[in-house]
């Protein structure tokens, strides 16, 4: 088939023809698989297929083909593509301004950075534990440790012993303790109480629906995490 077009003469190196939009037009309705590299159409009652050559692929190359393209003239257009997150410049008045506020804040609080030495005071309302009715005392045997957690164990039960979490006491309750890996190696001290907290009488109260806290909380930019120091 010959198909007659108009070219514009130009001075380029590579392709001896560009073929643009204005030659698809006269081809009428065509069928592109970019997959396979086919494109189908139909003239004059003559269905044609034309096949991409693979050679011609975009294929990545070194530094050193780059440059020997660059030396022969064998490159038209390179672009350079980034991604790049803006920050927000501050002025040294406001960072000052900024800063000061923070150091400010966080004098005025800063009790609540320290390490406790005491338990929490008492308020209106005191954490209680209610059983069922004709329970019988919670007992369940220590989990075996290895001997390094052996060690820490009894690091970390001084410590908090310091801290007056815990004191010394003699009850027929009991439950084991375990250690839990935290991201920087240390350990977590956490009790488990499953066996307890089967036979506990629990307060009810509705769990919080997740639309209504994302109302609620719309446009807040600062959230509290229980225990942060501690890792949990």
């Amino acid at each position: 088939v010959v198909i007659e077009v108009d070219l514009y003469v130009l001075p380029m190196q590579g392709p001896d023809v560009v073929l643009g939009i204005q030659w698809l037009q006269n081809l009428g309705k065509v069928t592109h698989d970019y997959a396979h590299q086919t494109m189908e159409f139909t003239l004059l009652d003559t269905t044609y297929s034309l096949k991409g050559d693979d050679s011609l692929r975009m294929k990545k190359i070194s530094l050193y083909q780059m440059q020997a393209m660059l030396e022969h003239d064998n490159v038209y257009e390179i672009h350079y593509l980034s991604i790049e997150t803006e920050v927000e410049e501050m002025s040294p008045e406001t960072a000052f301004l900024r800063s000061a506020e923070l150091e400010h804040l966080l004098l005025r609080f800063d009790s609540l950075f320290q390490v406790p030495t005491t338990l929490p005071p008492h308020r209106s309302i005191d954490h209680r534990i209610h059983l069922l009715p004709k329970t019988k005392p919670v007992n369940v045997r220590p989990y075996r440790y290895l001997h390094y957690q052996k060690g820490e164990m009894e690091k970390l039960v001084n410590e908090i012993l310091s801290q007056c979490i815990i004191r010394f006491s003699q009850s027929p309750f009991s439950s084991p303790v375990l250690l839990v890996n935290k991201k920087d190696r240390s350990f977590c001290f956490c009790v488990d109480y499953r066996a307890l907290n089967a036979v506990m009488v629990k307060d009810k109260f509705p769990i919080p629906k997740a639309d209504e806290m994302f109302d609620e909380h719309r446009g807040a930019i600062i959230f509290t995490k229980l225990d942060l120091r501690a890792g949990y």
